[in-house]
């Protein structure tokens, strides 16, 4: 697989296995959420909690299947990131924010805006040291800002320019990429 990337991007077996794995759930979820009578009761409880219980909807059970649900995708997350990282008790404290980052630029209110909006973080995360290696390799900038930019875009600041971008999609979308209006 290496042999196919340009510039020096290493993408492993192991890499392709986590990055089908997390398709498949995401595949899951969204099939669960839009052709199960369960997710058309979770999406119910989503809109208007009050009406989906005076319909007949038994509220707590399906509260319960979606910590249920959630909790197990947490878990397969949590997995997955222990595959690439040495575990530690607080290895999903420095995610912290960058998961809130990616669910406010996705939009409050909508999963598959929080899953656009994960999908964005980290692919700004992960392709900001290539960007840097393409910046300083850059023959028309004049030296003086080609240091200037490979400093600003470094990987220690691959979450500072993570919330940049956030901070500027959300001045141009204030609900985010598919959240929805204020009613």
């Amino acid at each position: 697989i290496e042999a196919l990337l340009p510039y020096g991007i290493r993408v492993t077996l192991h890499d392709v296995a986590i990055v089908a794995s997390a398709a498949v759930l995401v595949v899951g979820l969204h099939v669960l959420l839009q052709y199960t009578d369960l997710g058309r009761k979770m999406r119910a409880m989503a809109d208007n909690p009050d009406l989906a219980r005076v319909s007949g909807i038994r509220t707590k059970r399906v509260k319960l299947w979606t910590w249920v649900i959630g909790a197990g995708l947490a878990g397969a997350g949590g997995v997955f990131l222990g595959l690439f990282n040495q575990l530690s008790p607080r290895m999903g404290f420095n995610l912290l924010l960058v998961i809130f980052a990616a669910v406010i630029l996705g939009g409050i209110g909508s999963v598959y805006g929080a899953m656009a909006g994960g999908f964005l973080i980290g692919m700004i995360n992960q392709l900001t040291p290539f960007f840097s290696n393409v910046v300083g390799a850059l023959p028309i900038a004049p030296n003086w800002l080609e240091r200037l930019l490979e400093s600003l875009i470094s990987i220690e600041y691959a979450n500072a320019i993570a919330f940049v971008i956030m901070v500027a999609v959300l001045l141009i979308r204030p609900n985010g990429i598919a959240g929805e209006g204020a009613t």
